[in-house]
């Protein structure tokens, strides 16, 4: 019975919340009216990492290293529509702040959550996009 209890606290010390229950990428949904418009999503280097066009879902990673969120931007563009340029940003998510406290402990809230990527959740994970037609 005591080593059950040594594992089960062992595997609580060891674990980390936010890897738990969050993962290092997150889905984001993007749609424009009318759809079929360009999508270019464009890291915080400046690297194109995704094109698609809309409606689309993309899977995006959540770190660009150890303790650093990635921000991305995401151009609209349509023939006839007025380019658009929208933001995401990451910032530390509910279960790297107060799930460590409870259950990670240091491991989690130093090393495992802030190298996988889990520590962090992109927002906003949904964009809908009005076009504007282009007047000139």
């Amino acid at each position: 019975m005591k080593k059950i209890i040594f594992y089960y606290l062992l595997l609580i010390v060891l674990s980390s919340c936010a890897s738990i229950v969050s993962d290092s990428t997150q889905k984001i949904a993007i749609n424009t009216y009318p759809d079929k418009a360009k999508i270019s999503i464009t890291n915080s280097n400046g690297i194109v990492v995704q094109q698609v066009t809309t409606p689309s879902v993309v899977i995006l990673s959540k770190s660009d290293g150890y303790f650093s969120g990635e921000t991305y931007h995401i151009t609209v563009e349509k023939d006839g529509f007025v380019s658009q340029t929208k933001l995401i940003e990451s910032s530390a998510n509910g279960w790297y702040m107060f799930g460590n406290l409870l259950f990670g402990g240091l491991i989690g809230w130093l090393i495992v959550d802030p190298m996988t990527g889990a520590m962090y959740k992109l927002e906003p994970n949904e964009f809908n996009v009005k076009l504007e037609k282009d007047i000139i």
